[in-house]
């Protein structure tokens, strides 16, 4: 009800009602006389019929002339009800115990008494007007849409929705741009794809925004099986949306889906509903008017993705909305915007026009919410959008046909308009100058004579000075003051006591704030944006102790005062792009209702552990600070969605505590030096949007259900105890999907003497395999890794030295491109026909060892598909080494390509499986491997120059961390230990003292060039 809509149908009965409402709220600011109170809940259910009725009767096709004269009536009645309370509120003194209420004198009579003999009135009339209509309308539920049925066609009838807040019959405005731009990435025959597809309107108010939308939805509507136009704006709350959208799309099945339901009016439940009824059908769903990303949020759960080339459609007036769509959905926006006149300013007037002309022939009662000047006859206006017209000397001023200009409520002034005639404009209610061209200051003179202003924006950069006679405008609500050449405000804004929204925006020159801003005792959101305001207007902030949103982006700030935690209302914080802020005070942890929090491009470089009281904090932006770690107290904020740490650099962990937000739904690490995710992270139960440069992920976030990209078969692992009780003890992590084929990759860190069962069993479908083994054998390892049928890369960690070489058959391997073999002596041959589609091939030394195999040889010729060739080596040991060398030469002769170093800069794009874990559990990201590689040699084939441009993607850039035996090398008879022991003698290769040297204790893995 607070935030009920002006439309074409009803008029401003909604807002008003809500008004009233606000009167009579128990224990709410007003304290009312009992006959005032009884006469406001009378008037209140009255206006309150009379809106169902309009919102009922728009459906008609024409009003005869009673009808139309009866509904103006209902209009009126709204905007006398609506100044009366206005100056109602202002004749209300304070009461001198708390000086929060606001009492009705003792001497003063009930001043609605006329009023409600005319709402008695015209309540009784429309119910005997409109009586069949409404004979089944239930007049409580205020916002209800109501369905008629209408001919679709010889032997087809449809039902359909018509939203009051634009005119049915658009469908000659078919051919207009910016429909045809929409309608062909809908529905196009080059666009028709069975995927689901977005689009999005966004503009400012008055734009033709719902009328665009609902032109698309008449003119494609017919080529879905369900079909509903919604408005955010019209719902009460998300019930009433979710159960208007199951009402359309179910048409007459809806009273038997929520028949004995008594969660029906639960969201959760209408969700369900509605997602289960749309899973297998072709469905066409138009949201109008989305303020907020949650809403969209919870409207989407509702709408399945079942790849039946089901449309959406949604219209916004929020920029940072549409950027999310386009980022998150890859969504078509199409912009209505007014500041750039020569093109889509253009389309929005050429829109009014044929709406204009459309409706002047039918009947139509001039209440749209836009409407054209250019050819306007006796009907009442409610709304003008004026620019320039054509100022010939035959012209006619197109003004001049308004004969009443009292129903006027709203005025929208475009960029080139150089007549408004305010002196007629006296029960103005909004009045929006849009970046006027010619506004000067002596035209705001005239603006401050329309004494019953709610709403004043203006834009101009002919505008330098604001009159002290803003002060005048005593039921002003909303303030803003856009892209002007002000230097201050004058202090005469302090009178204006019923103001609720100060928005100052790129006023470059203005460099301080009146103390007078600190009468404003009713304001509950302040943005002051790209301006010079320092340090001293805290002062002035501190004491606005019913703000709910403090925006201040883009300023001189240089701190933030400690008695920033007095603003104890305070829900949204903006404090980003102040580089000047370094420093976060510990009382931010007073703010106990603050939902949104952003300090990105600030230089905070700590938080503070009191960041934890901030218990309905729901959306936290830190990105590009200088913060080096979150404190472990990030873990109480148990209503937090969304953390967005994107280009912290210096952050290179996250706090084990982060498992404890059970409601993040979206963490952003882009950028950071987090190499690995906490295993706590399986905590995270609503996770779906994980935005991180992280090759692998712990095994335990295989149980968030809604991430994105998650391989099913680690879901499915997940759902099976018995699998999750025999892994326990496993060092295992995943990756996500990131191939065409197969089902994301593992990354097996525990030491195994064989290919374990489970990897047959759970996860033979994954595409890349990274696992540390002693043995490989044919019947008991080969078998296995041959037949998994999506197998693109595989990487091969041998602890110990083999006993025998490792033969490579014919058979299986079908899909294999990338292998990377990790051992001190490479015994490995490949027969005529083994890998047939393998292209990439890797040795990785983690220490010295002894030479390849020669008897027999190691058959790398036999791979047909062979692109490159790559010898990686860890950088503690020398790659000029005898054994490294000898496996180079080795490959060389066979292949009888021709060797070439590569710096570090072009392996980095090289890794593809990552790297094993360490004993401890680490489960370090792929990419890591790539950061420790510094060069490398690549044999490439000669004939191909192409493959040599993506073969470096081949490369792995994991290395299996050093063993915990010896690492000399061993002679080919050397018994291989039960125990994986990596002890092995040298076996006649006679190495340097420099070799036989034992590999450091550290274990990385790092490389270095090795010298063929």
């Amino acid at each position: 009800m607070e935030e009920a809509p002006v439309t074409a149908a009803t008029g401003a009965l909604g807002p008003v009602v809500a008004k009233l409402s606000a009167l009579v709220r128990r224990r709410g600011e007003y304290q009312l006389r009992c006959r005032t109170r009884k006469d406001v809940k009378l008037i209140r259910s009255k206006l309150k019929s009379v809106h169902s009725i309009l919102w009922v009767i728009w459906e008609r096709e024409v009003l005869d002339a009673a009808g139309k004269e009866l509904k103006m009536e209902a209009w009126r009645l709204a905007d006398d009800m609506n100044d009366a309370i206005d100056d109602f509120i202002l004749s209300l003194i304070k009461r001198s115990n708390d000086g929060k209420r606001f009492m009705q004198a003792k001497i003063q009579p009930s001043p609605f008494q006329d009023l409600k003999r005319r709402a008695v009135d015209v309540c009784e009339r429309c119910r005997n007007k409109w009586k069949t209509e409404t004979s089944h309308t239930t007049f409580s539920s205020f916002f209800s849409r109501t369905k008629t049925t209408v001919d679709s066609g010889p032997g087809k009838r449809r039902t359909r929705v018509v939203d009051p807040y634009v005119h049915k019959d658009i469908s000659e405005l078919v051919q207009m741009e910016g429909p045809r731009e929409l309608i062909d990435h809908l529905v196009g025959e080059e666009e028709n794809t069975p995927q689901l597809k977005m689009a999005c309107i966004v503009g400012a108010a008055g734009m033709g925004k719902t009328t665009l939308a609902r032109l698309v939805y008449e003119a494609i509507q017919d080529q879905f099986q369900a079909r509903a136009f919604v408005s955010v704006t019209s719902s009460r709350n998300m019930t009433e949306l979710l159960v208007s959208i199951l009402q359309q799309v179910t048409a007459d099945s809806t009273d038997v889906l929520l028949a004995g339901t008594k969660a029906s009016t639960k969201n959760k439940h209408l969700i369900g509903i509605i997602s289960n009824f749309l899973k297998d059908k072709r469905y066409l769903v138009i949201i109008d008017d989305i303020w907020h990303y949650g809403e969209w949020e919870t409207i989407k759960k509702s709408l399945p993705d079942n790849n039946l080339g089901s449309r959406i459609v949604t219209t916004s007036r929020v920029n940072a909305i549409t950027d999310r769509w386009r980022d998150d959905f890859d969504t078509l926006v199409h912009k209505i915007d007014y500041h750039c006149y020569h093109e889509e300013l253009a389309f929005t007037k050429k829109m009014i026009n044929a709406l204009s002309a459309d409706m002047v022939g039918k009947g139509f009662d001039r209440g749209h919410r836009i409407v054209d000047i250019s050819d306007i006859q006796s009907s009442p206006v409610g709304r003008l959008c004026i620019d320039d017209w054509s100022a010939s000397n035959d012209a006619v001023d197109p003004l001049s046909g308004i004969d009443d200009w009292h129903h006027i409520r709203s005025l929208v002034v475009f960029k080139h308009a150089e007549r408004v005639p305010y002196k007629h404009l006296e029960n103005l209610r909004v009045l929006d100058v849009q970046c006027n061209q010619v506004l000067e200051n002596q035209h705001l003179k005239d603006m401050c004579g329309l004494l019953r202003l709610r709403l004043l924006r203006l834009c101009g950069d002919g505008i330098s000075k604001i009159p002290a006679d803003i002060g005048r405008l005593k039921y002003l609500e909303t303030l803003q003051v856009t892209k002007t050449k002000i230097t201050r405000l004058p202090a005469e804004i302090g009178d204006l006591k019923q103001l609720k929204t100060l928005e100052v925006t790129r006023n470059q020159e203005l460099a301080e704030l009146p103390r007078e801003v600190g009468k404003l005792q009713h304001l509950e959101r302040l943005r002051i944006h790209r301006t010079r305001i320092t340090d001293k207007a805290w002062e002035i902030i501190g004491t606005l102790k019913k703000l709910k949103t403090l925006d201040v982006t883009w300023n001189e700030l240089s701190g933030i005062p400690r008695d920033i935690g007095e603003l104890r209302q305070l829900k949204n914080l903006d404090l980003s792009f102040n580089l000047r802020i370094t420093d976060l005070p510990k009382e931010i942890g007073k703010l106990q209702n603050l939902e949104t929090l952003n300090l990105g491009k600030t230089g905070i470089t700590k938080l503070p552990r009191e960041i934890g009281n901030l218990q309905r904090l729901q959306t936290l932006y830190l990105s590009h600070t200088g913060i080096t770690e979150l404190p472990r107290e990030i873990g109480n904020l148990q209503h937090l969605q969304a953390l967005y740490l994107n280009d912290i650099e210096k952050i290179t962990k996250l706090p084990r505590d982060i498992g404890r937000l059970q409601h993040l739904e979206r963490l952003h690490l882009q950028g950071t030096g987090v190499k690995k995710i906490p295993r706590e992270i399986g905590g995270l139960k609503k996770l779906k949007d994980l935005d991180a440069n992280i090759g692998t992920l712990p095994f335990e976030a295989g149980q968030l259900s809604k991430l994105e990209g998650l391989p099913k078969c680690v879901h499915k692992a997940w759902k099976n105890s018995d699998l999750v009780s025999s892994l326990f003890g496993e060092i295992l992590s995943f990756q996500k999907s990131i191939y065409l084929i197969g089902d994301g990759g593992l990354v097996v860190g525990t030491k195994h003497m064989h290919i374990p069962r489970w990897i047959k069993e759970h996860f033979n479908n994954i595409s890349t395999l990274d696992i540390r083994i002693c043995k490989l054998e044919e019947e008991q390892d080969l078998k296995i890794l041959r037949e998994m049928p999506y197998l693109w890369d595989l990487t091969l960690r041998f602890e110990a030295v083999p006993r025998k070489t490792i033969v490579i058959s014919s058979g299986g391997f079908s899909e294999l491109q990338i292998l990377t073999v990790d051992s001190r002596v490479p015994w490995i041959t490949f027969q005529e026909g083994a890998m047939p589609r393998l292209e990439h091939l890797t040795f990785e030394f983690q220490f010295y060892g002894g030479p390849p195999n020669t008897d027999p040889p190691m058959g790398i010729k036999h791979l047909v598909r062979l692109e490159e060739v790559s010898f990686q080596c860890n950088k503690w040991y020398r790659g000029d080494s005898p054994c490294i060398s000898t496996t180079i030469d080795v490959v060389t002769k066979e292949l009888g390509w021709p060797a070439s170093a590569e710096s570090s800069e072009g392996s980095s794009e090289a890794s593809s499986s990552g790297t094993a874990e360490s004993s401890e559990g680490s489960s370090e990201a792929s990419s890591s491997g790539a950061n420790e590689i510094e060069k490398i040699v690549v044999l490439r084939r000669p004939a191909s120059a192409e493959s040599s441009e993506g073969s470096n993607e081949a490369s792995s850039s994991g290395a299996a961390e050093s063993s915990e035996g010896s690492n000399e090398a061993s002679s080919s008879g050397a018994a291989e230990s039960s125990e994986c022991s990596n002890e092995a003698s040298s076996s006649g290769a006679a190495e340097s003292s420099e070799g036989s040297n034992e590999a450091s204790s550290s274990g990385a893995n790092e490389i270095e060039e090795i010298q063929a």
